[in-house]
């Protein structure tokens, strides 16, 4: 009992620092880099790990190995090293690093994915606790921020009213990791109504104290399942609307003559998105002054050429002066270009929808749909709490559903 319990904490802190990651300033180098070490020490002294990896994700490996070529092309141009290398090889950590985790942890509790998935919100209900009790005392937010972490002086001066916790990326994609998590409970059921209804709103209050982008994955997930109960009903009157509204996009951008960029579809899209957010305080009344405005105006740009757009610059646009971007596809477009965005596209998508059981169909959609998206907020191709958390969520879905079926490696 004793020992179940030393190795059952002892997954939660491993767990914690893989999603998390935080920046201790007592450690000299970021956490990641010991977890490289212990999964690639994994990795060459486990036999069965590697024939299981190869038989899981030879597919996604491939696309791997062909971005991580096209990067060391696109360094070669660009000059651009550091960025390039973390491009190249996030993918391939990630997926090695949540193989890693589901490997050592899916065996250990006998192929149960719930056990799995509760290890996942223990230590994101860990997070929102401490962002919490940050939030409430100051003097442990200005200990924390000042004594434990490497905080970031900006934040520290302007952002003091946000970024509170334990993790990396406080004000992105840490609240990713909270939002999925409220997915799996409320996908899942772990625990009874209570204390499940309690863990949400601690990890919604997480969310709301750092950066609401991590509200996206909820929201579409409860989207995709409104409309799971749409299509239950009779499916030929949603098609007629659908059909009905895609036509009268059309009509109203050929009367307008395709002159005023209020008639395109993508915008009307954006400003219904935009009056959305809106009301969680994440935009404002016009698109030009929200944040989403700067988003979808001044930081989303293309390459000036029709090379430059297909094959990119080798050129990070994200600290580029004058014409910087937060957006992560802006800044893949302009580094790598068109090739490089459908290469992880394809990725996330293969990985989303291969060799998958039908029955997590809809939570696969909500985390493809959420990296999407989110990649317009900011960069998530990157060794990062939601990058991490998404690929870890998909590739135990992917374990327990062929372990669950019998399926030898």
């Amino acid at each position: 009992m004793v020992s179940k319990f030393v190795f059952h904490f002892y997954y939660l802190i491993i767990i914690y620092i893989y999603l998390y990651s935080p920046p201790f300033k007592f450690v000299p180098v970021n956490l990641v880099s010991f977890f490289v070490v212990l999964v690639m020490f994994f990795f060459v002294t486990n036999e069965k790990f590697i024939r299981k990896l190869f038989s899981y994700y030879r597919v996604e490996l491939a696309i791997l190995f062909l971005i991580a070529s096209y990067i060391l092309f696109l360094i070669v141009i660009g000059h651009e090293f550091y960025f390039g290398f973390v491009l190249s090889v996030s993918g391939f950590f990630v997926l090695l690093a949540s193989f890693f985790l589901v490997f050592l942890i899916g065996n250990e509790c006998q192929s149960n994915k719930y056990i799995f998935f509760k290890f996942l919100v223990v230590a994101a209900s860990i997070a929102s606790f401490t962002a919490i009790a940050m939030l409430i005392n100051q003097d442990l937010t200005y200990y924390v921020r000042n004594d434990i972490l490497k905080f970031d002086f900006d934040i520290n001066r302007y952002q003091l009213h946000r970024g509170f916790g334990l993790s990396n990326e406080l004000l992105f994609s840490f609240t990713i990791v909270q939002s999925i998590c409220i997915i799996i409970l409320l996908e899942y059921r772990l625990y009874n109504w209570m204390l499940t209804l309690v863990l949400i709103v601690v990890l919604l209050a997480s969310i709301l104290v750092n950066a609401r982008i991590g509200l996206a994955p909820v929201l579409i997930y409860f989207s995709l399942k409104l409309g799971q109960l749409f299509l239950k009903q009779d499916l030929r009157f949603y098609l007629i609307v659908i059909l009905v509204l895609f036509f009268s996009f059309f009509l109203d951008y050929f009367f307008r003559g395709g002159s005023s960029v209020d008639s395109l579809i993508f915008y009307q899209f954006i400003s219904f998105f935009a009056e959305l957010l809106s009301i969680f305080g994440m935009g404002s009344d016009s698109l030009s002054e929200g944040q989403l405005g700067a988003l979808f105006g001044r930081m989303f740009y293309f390459p000036d050429t029709a090379l430059s757009f297909l094959f990119g610059t080798g050129v990070n646009v994200f600290y580029l002066e004058g014409e910087s971007s937060d957006v992560g596809w802006v800044i893949l477009l302009n580094y790598g270009g068109f090739f490089l965005c459908l290469a992880i596209f394809i990725w996330i998508l293969m990985l989303s929808f291969y060799n998958h059981s039908p029955e997590s169909l809809l939570f696969r959609l909500t985390i493809f749909l959420s990296f999407f998206i989110v990649m317009f907020k900011g960069l998530l191709w990157s060794v990062k709490p939601g990058l991490a958390v998404l690929v870890i969520v998909l590739v135990a879905l992917r374990y327990f559903e062929r372990r669950h079926k019998g399926i030898k490696s």
